[in-house]
């Protein structure tokens, strides 16, 4: 489970609140886009398989009563090659990989920024650390382009004690973030998989 920060007193924890919020929430979108990135490479693998293993099929003697059958089965075979095309360079746009990178860097300075307000807090600082602070946390924020998804917090809910989720409220937000972070390969690959084994 993710612990929320506390304090013995009652003048950062607001700020203190903030920062862990965000720097879970991105910990929690590196997560998510690496599973993203793994899964979509794979899922384009798996398509490549499926049209090498059809190009090889056809090859050879498919038992085929007429013409039209060969017909059907090439533009099976082109309109796969297209599908794997274009996912392959929708899903490089993407950038999964550059995406994570970043918000796992931003969750490591607000990490940082987490001891330094807590060091803070239990040195008694002087006044103005608050604001200071403060900057900094926006100053990182700023730093980075890339933000997390509202999934991101909505996991966060199910990790954390703080939040108090009903066990239905935890199963709909697990559900939901598997279907985000998986369900559409799964839809692509699947029906494939399902006419190949029927073949």
């Amino acid at each position: 489970m993710v612990d929320r920060p506390h304090s013995s007193g009652n003048t950062w924890s607001p700020l203190a609140t903030k920062v862990w919020t965000t720097k879970s929430a991105r910990f929690n979108a590196t997560r998510r886009l690496n599973a993203q990135y793994r899964t979509s490479a794979q899922a384009l693998a798996f398509l490549s398989i499926y049209l090498i293993v059809l190009q090889c099929w056809l090859a050879l003697d498919t038992g085929a009563d007429s013409a039209h059958d060969d017909i059907v089965w090439s533009l099976l075979s082109i309109g796969m090659a297209l599908v794997i095309l274009v996912l392959g360079l929708l899903e490089q746009n993407k950038q999964y990989r550059v995406r994570a990178d970043r918000l796992m860097r931003s969750a490591m300075e607000l990490n940082e920024l987490t001891d330094r307000i807590a060091a803070d807090e239990k040195a008694e600082s002087e006044d103005g650390w608050l604001e200071e602070r403060t900057k900094e946390y926006h100053a990182i924020l700023k730093r980075t382009a890339e933000n997390h998804e509202d999934i991101d917090y909505e996991m966060l809910k199910t990790q954390s004690n703080d939040f108090d989720l009903k066990k239905r409220e935890v199963a709909v937000i697990k559900i939901r973030y598997w279907l985000r972070t998986y369900a559409w390969y799964a839809a692509v690959v699947a029906p494939l998989l399902v006419v190949w084994l029927r073949l």
